[in-house]
């Protein structure tokens, strides 16, 4: 699908009100598939547009590296996303695999979701769901994300899940590790900057990098 089509899908799911769910949404576009790499020529048109979160550490970051100061607008981590998505919209619960701190700023529209504890039993519950794809069955995300639609909680079965909203101007922090699950309520652009910070470099993340051992 073209980038402009897929735009005009965006507009006619919010102007109708109605929505597939989980709907589609454009996260990256790969040159080796016919594609331009918009991702990178969006945060190049824009790099002068935002600056770095007060919160975030000035200084020694491991990716990008970077001892003495930090410029997250010039300087791209591997995994810096860039969201477009429409009404029902859905980034089912999955821990990022890079050991990487994420933020998730939101420049339009209206996202909610949920942010969950590294414990044993995200992981199973992770494992469960994993299992139930790799069956053919229906994803449970699709199930929560109508939920989310209808204003509801969605269910998460024997797991402390932290609630969050994310609108325009708002950045969410997701510290490594933690399994997060998103859903989009209302057509939003957002993006998505990512960083490993030389604190964060411990025993298994070496083992990641030097073995291809998974965090989970």
């Amino acid at each position: 699908m073209k980038l402009a089509d897929f735009i005009d899908m965006v507009e006619y799911i919010e102007l109708t009100g109605r929505a597939e769910v989980p709907a589609p949404y454009l996260r990256l576009a790969y040159p080796e598939f016919g594609g331009v790499d918009f991702t990178a020529v969006f945060f190049d048109a824009l790099k002068h547009e935002w600056q770095q979160p007060y919160f975030l550490p000035r200084r020694l970051y491991a990716v990008p590296f970077t001892l003495i100061g930090q410029a997250p607008n010039l300087k791209r981590f591997p995994e810096w996303g860039l969201f477009i998505s429409p009404r029902g919209g859905v980034t089912a619960i999955h821990i990022d695999r890079t050991n990487d701190n994420t933020i998730l700023a939101a420049t339009s529209g209206k996202k909610v979701g949920f942010l969950f504890e590294p414990m044993p039993p995200v992981l199973d519950f992770l494992a469960r769901e994993h299992h139930a794809r790799e069956q053919g069955q229906s994803s449970s995300a699709k199930f929560r994300a109508e939920a989310a639609l209808r204003g509801e909680l969605p269910n998460y079965p024997g797991l402390e899940a932290h609630y969050f909203e994310l609108g325009p101007g708002e950045v969410l922090f997701i510290p490594k590790r933690w399994a997060h699950e998103v859903f989009t309520v209302s057509a939003c652009i957002s993006f998505t900057y990512n960083f490993i910070h030389l604190s964060d470099i411990d025993l298994l993340y070496l083992r990641h990098r030097l073995f291809g051992v998974g965090f989970h």
